[in-house]
């Protein structure tokens, strides 16, 4: 009776047990590739010792920029690996990619931004673009201003031309998100944002878009069919199968296309970790994740 009943409990733990455990189950979810994989860099010994050094130089760049600060290091490889993998699975005429995950914490802005890193340092002209109007993250990783951007573009404030923002990476520009709206998906739905991504696809070789997660609000519902694939951030073992499948369900749905995934914070064991969640529900919430600037 008793190995019946341990046989019942495993069971009914492996029932409940809706946390996805591999590479491979979540390319069977999503219906595409892992592109590559991307370490912890809270783990990470490189990583640790360059945000020591970064508080005596005079950079504003986070040290979450590692494809910027230590090009030579894995970690900048493995950004270069997912570079490759994602202009091959996009074809020679397609240059607009969104960055997304199924919710928060997953490290999606991380991904966008060294992703873009990578692209320039390859010689393209890129621009990367804030599309997180509710908890924008771009103007913190690379320090810079957020006083105007996106927001103001699109309700006509201000011409396009004088929103771009110099990086420190060459061949990289940046429009951050702008002051935060109140109505942040009718904005991104208005003709006119279409009409922007339209103009700046042929002003740069790739426009990147560091979209919103797509569960807890409908921006990223909005952007998904207006860009040549979506790369979606992933963190194995931080993530719920039925949460997943929705987002596949609902990107597919608008007629995104999903390039293929990219796994986050894999330590060298090949566990993963992912931190606190932050809620989208409130569009003024505090980004606890990169302090503001």
């Amino acid at each position: 009776s008793s190995l019946l009943i341990g046989g019942l409990m495993i069971s009914w733990g492996e029932l409940r047990d809706h946390r996805i455990h591999s590479a491979k189950e979540l390319e069977q979810l999503l219906d595409a590739r892992v592109l590559g994989h991307v370490c912890n860099f809270e783990r990470n010994t490189d990583v640790r010792k360059l945000s020591r050094s970064l508080r005596k130089s005079k950079t504003g760049a986070s040290q979450y920029l590692v494809a910027h600060h230590l090009p030579t290091s894995r970690v900048s490889e493995s950004f270069r690996a997912i570079r490759t993998q994602v202009l091959f699975a996009l074809g020679a005429e397609h240059r607009t990619i969104g960055v997304t995950s199924a919710n928060s914490g997953a490290g999606k802005s991380t991904i966008a931004t060294n992703f873009s890193v990578s692209l320039a340092a390859a010689g393209h002209d890129t621009l990367l673009i804030d599309c997180d109007m509710r908890l924008p993250q771009v103007h913190a990783i690379f320090g810079v201003t957020n006083d105007r951007g996106l927001s103001e573009a699109i309700q006509g404030k201000l011409t396009i031309d004088e929103l771009y923002v110099p990086s420190e990476v060459e061949h990289l520009t940046l429009i951050t998100s702008g002051q935060l709206p109140t109505n942040p998906a009718e904005l991104l739905s208005s003709p006119r944002f279409k009409s922007l991504l339209a103009e700046l696809r042929d002003k740069f070789a790739y426009v990147v878009l560091d979209c919103p997660p797509v569960l807890p609000v409908s921006d990223p519902t909005v952007i998904a069919p207006l860009v040549d694939g979506l790369l979606f951030v992933s963190v194995i073992d931080n993530e719920s199968k039925p949460q997943v499948e929705r987002a596949e369900t609902i990107l597919r749905g608008v007629g995104g296309k999903i390039l293929g995934c990219v796994v986050n914070r894999v330590d060298d064991a090949g566990t993963a970790y992912g931190y606190a969640a932050y809620g989208y529900e409130n569009s003024a919430a505090k980004d606890n994740y990169f302090p503001a600037r």
